[in-house]
């Protein structure tokens, strides 16, 4: 048995395994309400008698499961990413016959209902640090009917929760609420544990994940080594960030300490550093342990913004090395390239032939350079979503008013959520290794081109050439292509466009 002794002289007021980030909400939110208490008048007896009783909760549907909301925060529009996380998982079971999830900021549990009940899973452990959350996560994981339950959601909550089993596993110093349902043949846990904790005992004690589940907020990379010792080899990690800040080069100390990278600033594919950051961090934790660790697909998301990608983890010596090093990027000619370890002294642009007297390129890295997707991993998902027909919007069957108005929003939105299989199909073409790291946009076109001519013609013209060329789920006014983009521009040339006089590209390799 582990010790469960923690050192909180700093914070003696807080619980036991509080983190700062935690520490600095428990602590506002303390101060806000005191200075609530000071400004409000007392409420009448009858009106505390009211609020003892909770208010029905809405039920809200998710590709067709119903789900409670909650307390937590939630986004409508994250649906696309359970989506893919939850037909991941379901593949991941097909093909080993064994799905034991560890889902550890939960939130509502939406994300652990899917994995239980969409994917299959035979074990599910649901965790979140917060307290309030714990009867949502009960009632959206284990009610067998949340319509009949209406405003009987706690009573509900509390008889399920009365009929747990309450453990203590080695090393952990706070309860967990286990149920084994023998007619589904699938165990059930709930927690309200500090997720580093969770990982670190799950190590020690040897209790291995085919999928762990990290939802976090901002930078924090922390999770990230110790999920990979938690996760079984050949499983999967599903990873997430929020710091759209430092993906835009605007605080590269904080991606030094996150992510061991150094992004420059005024990049156009910043979006995608961030996907290739996230990958990168956990690529070079992995390689430390001796494990390969390699992208199944990786998401970005406009809201938020939000970065995640779903990473394979196996037992190899052999890790990715030649596709962990740096983007370099000239300003001059708007071209993007790999630039390996050994040629970093030498980082020039080479667009015009001049392999030592070109202009130095703008370097951002160690990060990943290597494919965002696995080609045969997101067919397989692909495969998997059509055989359950599923297409289109997460929400697109809401049946609350509220998510039905907000749904109907985020359709008529610029940078909205994508369908389902639109998604998919990018990432398939996402998924050639001859791509160049980065996008070009076609406004970027424009600054040298009289004109430029529709997208999918362009890519099209370009796999005729001999190119590889797809669609960014990144920017929808965005391709990507193994092309430099005096290449691009050549082509675009044959297809009858002109040439801007002012246009910096290099005239000499357009000349025929």
């Amino acid at each position: 048995m582990l010790s469960s002794n923690v050192n909180t002289s700093r914070h003696k007021q807080l619980p036991a395994g509080t983190d700062r980030h935690q520490q600095n909400l428990i602590q506002h939110g303390s101060q806000q309400r005191t200075r609530r208490r000071a400004s409000a008048p007392r409420p009448s007896l009858a009106a505390e008698q009211s609020s003892a009783q909770p208010a029905a909760q809405e039920v809200n549907q998710e590709r067709g499961m119903p789900f409670l909301m909650g307390p937590a925060f939630y986004r409508l529009e994250s649906g696309l990413s359970r989506d893919l996380s939850t037909l991941a998982a379901a593949v991941h079971k097909r093909r080993t016959g064994s799905l034991k999830v560890l889902d550890l900021m939960a939130g509502s549990g939406i994300r652990s209902a899917r994995y239980l009940k969409q994917a299959g899973a035979q074990y599910v452990w649901c965790n979140d640090f917060d307290p309030r959350l714990q009867e949502t996560q009960v009632m959206n994981l284990l009610c067998p009917d949340l319509e009949a339950t209406g405003q009987n959601s706690h009573i509900e909550a509390r008889t399920l929760l009365s009929k747990a089993q309450i453990l203590r596993p080695g090393g952990l110093s706070r309860d967990v609420w286990h149920w084994e349902q023998e007619g589904e043949g699938s165990i059930v846990r709930v927690s309200q544990v500090d997720a580093t904790r969770i990982l670190t005992a799950c190590f020690l004690n040897e209790d291995f994940y085919d999928v762990i589940d990290i939802d976090s907020f901002g930078s924090d990379s922390r999770f990230i080594g110790s999920s990979l010792d938690a996760v079984k080899h050949d499983g999967l990690l599903y990873l997430t960030s929020t710091d759209g800040f430092s993906a835009g080069g605007h605080r590269p100390a904080r991606s030094l300490a996150a992510y061991g990278a150094f992004v420059r600033a005024g990049l156009p594919s910043s979006n995608e550093n961030g996907l290739r950051m996230l990958i990168g961090v956990a690529v070079r934790e992995g390689a430390v342990r001796g494990l390969r660790v390699t992208p199944v697909f990786s998401l970005y998301s406009f809201h938020g913004p939000v970065f995640r990608t779903m990473l394979r983890v196996t037992r190899s010596s052999q890790w990715p090395h030649k596709e962990y090093g740096f983007i370099g990027y000239c300003h001059v000619h708007g071209q993007t390239s790999k630039v390996p370890w050994k040629e970093l002294s030498g980082a020039v642009c080479t667009c015009c032939g001049l392999s030592k007297k070109g202009k130095p390129l703008s370097l951002s890295g160690p990060i990943w350079t290597g494919p965002l997707h696995d080609r045969d991993e997101v067919q397989s998902i692909a495969d998997e979503a059509a055989a359950r027909g599923w297409q289109g919007y997460s929400f697109d069957d809401e049946s609350s008013q509220s998510s039905q108005n907000k749904a109907r929003e985020l359709r008529s939105k610029k940078n909205g959520p994508q369908r389902l299989e639109d998604v998919l199909q990018i990432m398939l073409g996402e998924a050639d290794e001859r791509l160049r790291p980065g996008f070009i946009n076609m406004e970027h076109l424009g600054k040298h081109l009289l004109s430029y001519p529709p997208r999918d013609v362009l890519i099209a013209e370009l796999r005729a050439k001999g190119f590889a060329a797809s669609r960014s789920h990144l920017e929808t006014k965005a391709f990507r292509t193994s092309a430099t983009l005096q290449e691009v521009i050549a082509v675009c040339i044959g297809l009858g466009l002109k040439l801007r006089e002012s246009s910096d590209v290099c005239k000499s390799i357009l000349a025929p």
